[in-house]
């Protein structure tokens, strides 16, 4: 969708730089904002990870960022800086399949953020409102560059994603893929960073598993053949690579699965409709839980 964005007079889409955020937060609020920022050893947020308990056994588990608080300057200067450090990384312990193993020492990489946009944009999106009947549940700003990647999900939200600036390239899979997709429990945790830097796993407390995909869906784009051997119903997925630009819009629709990266430093924000599970308009695949 373009032009679902414009300036306040019209004449063009609104667009919105780092850097111009950063002036932005400083002229209005007259003092360095602070933000959330999800905090991961590669820049990967909920993911599939492969980590080693204290006997030595290793688990496949779905781990979630760290979050760490910090200022906007502070965020972009990390953010910045990590490309100088991708040619001293240290080599890591893998299993056979080559996924490196937790707990590591790496240096951080900042994924995404979200900071307060009230008063920055508009509250809504005028044509979703009257389609969806309801007020935006969220709104939110995303920023990360090209080593932040979302692995493959869905949400219960209508979500129109715009870009404000750089490019944002979604691999998107339709609700009816479910049953190819190799959906499967896994024990939950989360990244926590030492003092030392060391980055390691705790895991949630309770019975706490996640549904949640492991294989990557993205290298069937370019060749249906490139197929787990122990996962050959994946072939009859339907996944297709949408790259958005700056002053494009997304209409995601609810449950469909999406992965989401950057081909450069990107600032988008989104609008999440609650979904309507009573609407006569949708059909949803159901499966036995």
């Amino acid at each position: 969708i373009r032009n679902a964005m414009l300036t306040t007079n019209g004449s063009k889409s609104q667009l919105l730089t780092l850097d111009d955020l950063v002036t932005f937060c400083k002229d209005k609020c007259e003092q360095d904002i602070m933000l959330t920022v999800d905090v991961t050893p590669d820049g990967h947020g909920d993911a599939i990870r492969t980590v080693k308990s204290h006997d030595g056994m290793q688990k496949c588990m779905f781990v979630k960022p760290q979050e760490q608080e910090m200022s906007i300057i502070e965020f972009r200067n990390r953010l910045r800086l990590k490309r100088q450090r991708e040619s001293s990384r240290r080599h890591l312990e893998t299993d056979k399949t080559g996924k490196a193993i937790y707990p590591l020492k790496k240096p951080n990489d900042e994924n995404t953020t979200h900071i307060d946009t009230k008063g920055m944009f508009p509250e809504s999106i005028h044509f979703a409102q009257e389609v969806f009947g309801v007020s935006p549940d969220a709104v939110n700003l995303w920023i990360g560059n090209e080593q932040a990647v979302s692995s493959m999900h869905k949400d219960h939200y209508e979500n129109l994603f715009y870009v404000l600036s750089g490019e944002k390239v979604f691999v998107l899979c339709p609700p009816a893929d479910a049953p190819f997709l190799y959906q499967a429990e896994f024990d939950s945790g989360t990244f926590q960073q030492q003092m030392s830097g060391e980055w390691i796993v705790k895991e949630n407390d309770g019975d706490s598993q996640v549904k949640w995909i492991q294989v990557h869906v993205e290298p069937l784009v370019d060749n249906k053949d490139a197929v787990p051997t122990n996962q050959p119903t994946f072939s009859l997925t339907h996944p297709i690579r949408v790259h958005v630009k700056a002053g494009e819009m997304l209409y995601l629709p609810a449950l469909w699965f999406h992965q989401v990266a950057q081909t450069c430093e990107t600032v988008g924000i989104n609008y999440w409709y609650d979904m309507q599970f009573d609407s006569p308009n949708l059909c949803y695949l159901l499966q036995p839980s």
